[in-house]
């Protein structure tokens, strides 16, 4: 009996043959990251035409685009959602798209918890519905899905990064949609040859980022001098990485941080809290831990992905820059008095329940696209904050309108 049956081999199953991008759809591209991108990879792809499709659901902005790329010829907005694959059909056909980036997502924990059925619907099924579109087209020659670092799940308990091999073991309903997401990507890639790379990123910060999350939130706290909502203990890490770093690596993911993101998001939405004066509402004791990621770092990641990932890999976005939630307020509340011109003033939280299942810490090995892609992260975190809160302030009265629905708690 003869076993040696022809197989693809693993080398040129995955061996990347992309050459592009030259029509590329950008789902979600007025959401905090996704503009971020655009706004990035505008003139590094002069060649390049954008589709931007996005639902613009709150924290989204068609004018988080900056002028200069709206009104280019290259550039066209849809207003529409990834639920309607009849629409994206069309669009896929009708600009004779070959390359597309899938930022659109729910991507508030808490928000997840509220409507654990609208995350399914807006993460899976939508995603699954671009999928569906893709392959009808059968033109599409790079798929790049962005994803989480929270799919690992909780690693409190760990002190060896997870790569890219790690299982994945989310702890919530956000975190659970992203993962099965991500095995839908892979299914489509087995079943149907989809030419996808997908990039995992610690939390993003910068500009444009929504009131809700951490960083605008307590900065608007701090501005108006009220207490700080605190979740748990406050010890919680997270790593932080600035977005025009993760748009690079996304060329080739932390949380990332920057202009434009959602109000609802923790630096957004402290920075409010701190030019308010306000409480800051950390959940728990505030120890959990984030590593935080300059949203142009952020984009210049998955600059370098795009051009140059291999073929159905996966490349961890990742900062050093990690901060404990309780930490990271009191610099947020620290450095909006110093910028406002203002006397030091005692930092004051005002605690709040915790979720359910609140993850300690995430830690990733992001070896990975430094070696292979040369991906680096360029923006310190002090510098990157400093100018995350200064857009902030400059923006304050500006948005005023949208900050009275977006109190969201933040861990």
């Amino acid at each position: 009996m003869n076993n040696n049956c022809p197989e693809l081999s693993k080398t040129s199953k995955n061996k990347n043959n992309y050459t592009g991008p030259y029509n590329v759809l950008i789902t979600g591209g007025c959401g905090f990251i996704g503009s971020n991108f655009i706004n990035y990879i505008f003139d590094k792809w002069p060649s390049s035409k954008f589709i931007n499709i996005d639902k613009l659901a709150v924290g989204a902005s068609a004018d988080h685009v900056i002028p200069e790329v709206r009104k280019s010829g290259r550039y066209t907005f849809v207003h529409g959602t990834l639920l309607e694959q009849p629409l994206v059909e069309s669009l896929l056909k009708l600009y004779q798209i070959d390359t597309v980036i899938h930022f659109a997502a729910i991507t508030h924990v808490d928000e997840s918890y509220s409507d654990r059925v609208g995350t399914i619907q807006e993460n899976v099924i939508a995603t699954t519905t671009l999928l569906e579109a893709i392959n009808t087209h059968g033109q599409i020659k790079r798929f790049v899905h962005i994803s989480t670092d929270e799919v690992y799940g909780d690693s409190v308990n760990e002190n060896v990064p997870k790569d890219e091999e790690s299982p994945l073991n989310p702890t919530n309903p956000y975190a659970a949609s992203k993962a099965a997401c991500e095995v839908i990507v892979r299914s489509y890639y087995h079943s149907y040859r989809l030419p996808y790379v997908m990039v995992r990123m610690n939390n993003v910060y910068g500009p444009r980022q929504a009131y809700s999350k951490l960083i605008p939130k307590f900065t608007r706290l701090a501005l108006e001098g009220k207490p700080y909502p605190l979740m748990g203990d406050g010890r919680h890490k997270r790593s932080w990485i600035y977005v025009d770093d993760c748009a690079e690596a996304i060329r080739l993911v932390n949380n990332v941080y920057g202009p434009r993101q959602a109000y609802s998001k923790l630096i957004p939405k402290f920075t409010r809290l701190a030019l308010e004066g306000k409480p800051y509402p950390l959940m728990g004791d505030g120890r959990h831990k984030r590593s935080w990621i300059y949203v142009d770092d952020c984009a210049e990641a998955i600059r370098l992905v795009t051009e140059n990932g291999q073929n159905a890999q996966i490349y961890n976005i990742g900062t050093d820059f990690e901060k404990c939630n309780i930490n990271l307020t009191e610099m947020i509340h620290n450095k909006v008095q110093k910028l406002m011109n203002r006397e030091a003033t005692k930092i004051q939280f005002a605690p709040i329940a915790d979720r359910p299942y609140h993850d300690r810490r995430y830690l990733i090995n992001f070896n990975k696209i430094r070696e292979e892609l040369g991906w680096k992260c360029l923006v310190p975190f002090e510098q990157g904050l400093t100018k995350t809160l200064a857009y902030y302030l400059k923006e304050y009265n500006k948005l005023q309108r949208e900050l009275t629905t977006l109190d969201r708690p933040h861990g």
